[in-house]
């Protein structure tokens, strides 16, 4: 008897045991995903902040491979992630300001370039659609570089793209304008980059005008670059 009331307590002790384990991975993988969730909220804010009104078009894009997305996850600049171009003074904010490599490998911040409108471009070499509408940002920059600060952004992952195989790509296809490095995924953070190509118009004094995802058409191009220069 006393061999079987051990064999029961073994048993309930195990039944317990598994018991408490169960209930305590399940309140650690809530914990967890509601975690994970606040994080992608956080994210994704910047973008969904940015009205309607502002997006030009969807076109075809190339998506962020996940290595790239799980890169521009990391800390970064969270502040300054309120509304912008809603038509409004009071509304209206700066662009997300971030930082990055300029051709001269010096550290440089987006808001450096404010003073003059600017155009955002955020691309790779990897990616198709950003090759097709890179013609038309060469011909773009020749003509209005004076007036509008050009910043071609490659997602430097540094395996896929590095920052001498970029240099390298741009002087094969015989581009004038000069491109920046996000080694650290400041700015895909920033501006939670999941499909390239992704252009930001940006006025002179900082402000979103306009944005597209997806290649650009060069009319539609020539049409913003003309409001921002007005």
């Amino acid at each position: 008897m006393n061999k079987y009331l051990k064999t029961v307590l073994i048993v309930l002790l195990l039944v317990v045991v598994i018991g408490g384990a169960g209930i305590g991975y399940n309140y650690l993988s809530k914990n967890y995903k509601d975690k994970q969730k606040d994080e992608k909220t956080s994210v994704e804010t910047t973008t969904e902040e940015i009205t309607e009104d502002n997006k030009i078009e969807n076109t075809d894009d190339n998506t962020v491979g996940k290595s790239e997305t799980e890169a521009a996850a990391k800390e970064g600049n969270k502040e300054d992630k309120t509304e912008a171009g809603s038509g409004s003074d009071e509304q209206a904010a700066t662009a997300p300001d971030f930082k990055f490599l300029n051709m001269d490998g010096e550290e440089v911040h987006l808001s450096d370039y404010f003073g003059k409108p600017v155009v955002l471009n955020f691309w790779a070499t990897w990616c198709g659609p950003c090759q097709m509408e890179m013609p038309y940002f060469d011909t773009a920059y020749k003509k209005y570089s004076e007036d509008i600060n050009f910043l071609f952004i490659d997602l430097t992952d540094g395996s896929r793209d590095t920052v001498e195989s970029a240099k390298a790509f741009v002087d094969d296809k015989g581009f004038s304008f000069p491109i920046g490095f996000d080694t650290e995924y400041d700015g895909a953070y920033t501006y939670a980059v999941s499909s390239i190509p992704m252009t930001f118009f940006i006025d002179k004094d900082g402000v979103i005008q306009a944005y597209q995802i997806g290649t650009i058409d060069e009319g539609v191009l020539n049409e913003q670059l003309e409001l921002l220069v007005k």
